[in-house]
């Protein structure tokens, strides 16, 4: 993949670990089910991200230190709905990059992650970003960021036929850009974004 298709290295590493993955319970060919095919969906693959989600949300609950109204808010904010969710919509009314108003496929997206940030920055508009799918995978894993101003900067593990290939150009940017979003956006590029 690499070598005749120009696919990144991190790309075809991906790829080939889900592969790996299928390979332990399902062949890819004919015998490939509606019914294989869910039971992967439900498979300990998914179960791994669902379960460290549950986990955080079960410490939350269990911290006798944070008021209930605080804790179900912050809970909330985790699964990407109420106060935190609601206030990006009213922030950025559509996609932070493109202005995309379609909010219900929109991705409520923290820029300093939600594990390493404390209660009152989980519930910060201003360290979150209002995303189209494709736009917070790749933020969320390090692909991109947004540099002080908040032009898009890139991986050099996503290279320019990766970028071409999913429509990325070097004059995309937030739509919005506010001093209180730089301290969110020097942790992300300093601990999230692959250099």
């Amino acid at each position: 993949m690499v070598k005749f298709a120009g696919i990144a290295k991190k790309t075809s590493g991906d790829y080939v670990t889900r592969m790996k993955f299928l390979a332990h319970d399902y062949s890819l060919d004919e015998t490939l089910t509606k019914e294989k095919f869910l039971a992967f969906i439900n498979s300990d693959y998914h179960k791994r991200i669902a379960d460290s989600i549950v986990s955080e949300i079960n410490a939350v609950e269990n911290d006798n230190t944070i008021k209930a109204t605080e804790k179900e808010s912050i809970v909330e904010s985790r699964i990407g709905q109420g106060v935190f969710r609601k206030g990006l919509i009213d922030y950025w009314h559509g996609c932070a990059i493109t202005q995309c108003p379609l909010t219900w496929m929109l991705i409520a997206s923290h820029i300093k992650p939600w594990r390493d940030s404390d209660n009152q920055e989980r519930l910060d508009d201003y360290n979150g970003l209002l995303l189209l799918p494709n736009y917070d995978k790749l933020f969320d894993l390090g692909y991109i960021s947004f540099d002080q101003k908040g032009k898009i900067m890139y991986s050099r593990l996503l290279d320019k036929f990766d970028r071409d290939t999913i429509g990325l150009t070097n004059d995309l940017h937030l739509v919005k850009f506010e001093e209180q979003h730089l301290k969110y956006l020097k942790y992300h590029n300093e601990n999230c974004f692959l250099l």
